[in-house]
């Protein structure tokens, strides 16, 4: 009797948690902090009842991590991805979806909120493994082509792009025989294909694939939408790279337009396609040029919050073209503000935090007074620094 007795209450514990994770979900995006509280004491009960090495506690944790992301905590986040993910392997004798569906989840925070990017790399290979796994080598399914379209940009990030063009190949296959040619989805591995050709110096075939990406965007939700106006920005600055820049002022101009009408003055995105119209008159006009460049910090100046880093990103190429013009206090304020914003999404040690901080330093130099209250970065972050060749930073599509 007593033993019935227990199995009796170790059922009743678990439907008890059970009960709490799905009043969980029902706060999932209302209230975080109940749904947190709730899947917190699932995962008590789960553990006393079950023992650390169980799925329901891995599933628990995966679903904690889900709320955290949601919440914006992403050290968070990643903590209980990781904690899912080992429980995962120990309670698990096979692979299974849900470990796959924890390790996208892990690397999606690592390449989009803290640009760790060979991270975000090995979790989204470890994902493929086990889709490979569970659905064979040659298969085809919608999961498998985002995590190739993911690691495209990851890859991408890294300047790897003969590995990212790889990728949102084989991504744009996928797609194509899964939800045909006019997707989103196709729309997202076309442009990563112009970005990766981009990055190799295939100037002509990144402008072919920009335009195939365009007329997918165009298709699927119209020219009034934001990804239209990115991808003509993209396609603006290929053509400037090839020189031809009365067509890349004619495509910055349809992509402000759009921009413009969506989101008005005051936005990160209409910030960048006038601080290209600056760079593409800064050939042979400079005072126009200096006007674009003008109205591209004054924006800036104005949406920027300490958690944003597209308007990070834009300080950074406003402080360089003002260090190199001779303006340093406006270049002092811009890498101050990026610094700001990168110390509290990434922390002191990231390679785009040192970035920042060298380039401030050089004002630092160029005025011979101290600037900045910024610690040095890391030995081992300085030496990242020195070993990149490239200061060009890239964001998600």
């Amino acid at each position: 009797m007593t033993g019935s007795k227990v199995v009796t209450i170790d059922a009743q514990e678990v439907e008890r948690a059970r009960q709490l994770s799905i009043q969980a979900a029902e706060f999932y995006t209302v209230d975080d902090f109940k749904a947190i509280d709730c899947y917190s004491q699932a995962l008590s009960i789960y553990r006393n009842v079950r023992g650390e090495e169980h799925a329901d506690v891995a599933r628990t944790l995966t679903n904690l991590g889900t709320i955290y992301d949601h919440c914006g905590d992403k050290k968070q986040a990643i903590e209980f991805y990781n904690k899912a993910f080992a429980t995962y392997r120990k309670a698990l004798r096979k692979p299974d979806l849900e470990v796959a569906f924890t390790l996208t989840n892990l690397g999606r925070v690592y390449s989009t909120s803290l640009r760790n990017y060979p991270q975000a790399i090995k979790s989204y290979r470890q994902a493929l493994i086990i889709y490979r796994q569970i659905m064979g080598a040659e298969a085809e399914h919608v999961d498998i082509a985002k995590i190739l379209n993911s690691l495209g940009f990851a890859y991408s990030s890294l300047d790897d792009y003969n590995n990212a063009i790889r990728c949102y190949e084989r991504a744009e296959i996928m797609y194509r025989n899964l939800v045909g040619e006019e997707s989103a989805e196709v729309g997202i591995s076309l442009s990563g294909l112009g970005m990766g050709y981009f990055g190799r110096g295939d100037y002509q075939r990144a402008v072919e694939f920009f335009h195939r990406a365009l007329i997918v965007e165009c298709q699927v939700w119209g020219e009034e939408n934001e990804s239209v106006a990115e991808t003509l920005d993209k396609l603006a600055t290929s053509y400037s790279a090839l020189d031809e820049n009365q067509k890349a002022i004619e495509f910055y101009e349809r992509s402000l337009s759009i921009a413009l009408r969506l989101y008005g003055e005051e936005h990160s995105l209409v910030a960048k396609i006038r601080y290209n119209l600056g760079a593409v008159y800064s050939i042979d006009d400079e005072k126009k040029a200096n006007d674009w460049y003008n109205l591209a910090l004054e924006i800036c100046r104005k949406v920027w919050k300490d958690d944003d880093y597209e308007v990070a990103v834009m300080f950074d190429y406003l402080g360089v073209l003002n260090r190199e013009s001779g303006h340093f206090e406006i270049a002092v304020e811009c890498f101050n503000k990026s610094l700001v914003t990168k110390r509290k999404l990434l922390g002191d040690d990231h390679i785009e935090f040192a970035k920042t901080l060298y380039d401030l330093g050089l004002v630092s130099s160029s005025l011979n007074d101290q600037v900045t209250s910024f610690h040095e970065p890391s030995a081992d972050c300085a030496c990242l620094l020195r070993n990149k060749p490239s200061i060009f930073t890239k964001t998600p599509s």
